[in-house]
């Protein structure tokens, strides 16, 4: 293992101090703003542990994004960059680490019919803690080894 995570969310800088009781079990939390940004990182797969996806993150600030891209929020995926982002990531990625969405949506998996997808779970966003992070990454990390 890696020990990396790539996190691709705009409000992380909101949230990085849940991050702190990752990074001291030596994971190092690879941060993308942007789905453009979350584009160009897993384009140079570096091998992650886990990847976590929010749902609502805006394409980029950039107007030069490439045509996929651009096509993330259409409304087959309810209008969710992050579901285009995903998919994306499956079909030509093919990440072998886990993927989980972060949403404030209870169960976005079921809610938006994501089940074929494979992915690992979801984390809801609000009321999130660090302990209660650390613990949800760290189970899904354990079963993946």
């Amino acid at each position: 293992m890696n020990n990396r995570i790539l996190w691709i969310d705009d409000d992380y800088y909101a949230i990085q101090g849940l991050f702190r009781p990752i990074e001291k079990e030596g994971y190092k939390i690879d941060v993308a703003l942007s789905a453009l940004d979350g584009y160009r990182k897993a384009q140079k797969w570096q091998g992650y542990d886990l990847i976590v996806v929010d749902l609502i993150i805006p394409i980029s600030q950039e107007e030069t994004a490439p045509e996929p891209v651009k096509s993330w929020d259409n409304q087959e995926d309810y209008g969710y960059v992050g579901i285009g982002l995903i998919k994306w990531l499956l079909s030509e990625i093919k990440p072998d680490c886990p993927i989980i969405i972060l949403s404030v949506v209870p169960d976005p998996i079921t809610a938006y019919g994501l089940e074929e997808l494979g992915l690992a779970g979801y984390i809801r966003k609000s009321g999130l803690l660090p302990t209660n992070l650390k613990s949800e990454l760290m189970g899904i990390l354990k079963k993946q080894r």
